[in-house]
């Protein structure tokens, strides 16, 4: 379930929550029929009221947890990559053989991130290796 893409997960929770609140539907019909929704009564005015407004708001919090999520790793990542360009730029003013070391190590760091660290986050696998670097 944790390899799934967004599309699949969001799927599944969709049609989950469907067959959940059909399930309950049903339950109630059958064995709460003192509780009518036609009769125009105080509980089908609350229950008819009340249940979109919550739907809606649990897919909306749902949303914004996501989004948040994605911007928190989004700036992580964004901070990352400025932190190793002011790095290779701040070794200029050393000298040629210590900024060429230095200028080499920023950019294998840099490869080795691309090339193996984040095919393996997103099989949820650590390189300790890479991590060590």
């Amino acid at each position: 379930m944790t390899n799934l893409s967004e599309i699949s997960l969001l799927t599944i929770l969709l049609a989950t929550s469907v067959a959940l609140s059909l399930v309950c539907l049903f339950l109630v019909q059958k064995y709460c029929t003192w509780l009518s929704l036609s009769d125009d009564g105080i509980f089908g005015t609350i229950f008819a009221n009340t249940m979109p407004t919550l739907v809606g708001f649990i897919f909306a919090f749902v949303t914004v947890a996501a989004w948040q999520n994605h911007n928190s790793v989004s700036d992580n990542v964004s901070k990352e990559a400025h932190t190793l360009f002011d790095l290779y730029q701040m070794l200029e003013a050393y000298p040629s053989a210590v900024k060429k070391v230095g200028q080499e190590e920023i950019i294998n760091y840099a490869q080795a991130v691309i090339d193996q660290e984040w095919p393996n986050l997103t099989s949820q696998k650590m390189n300790v290796e890479t991590f060590k670097n």
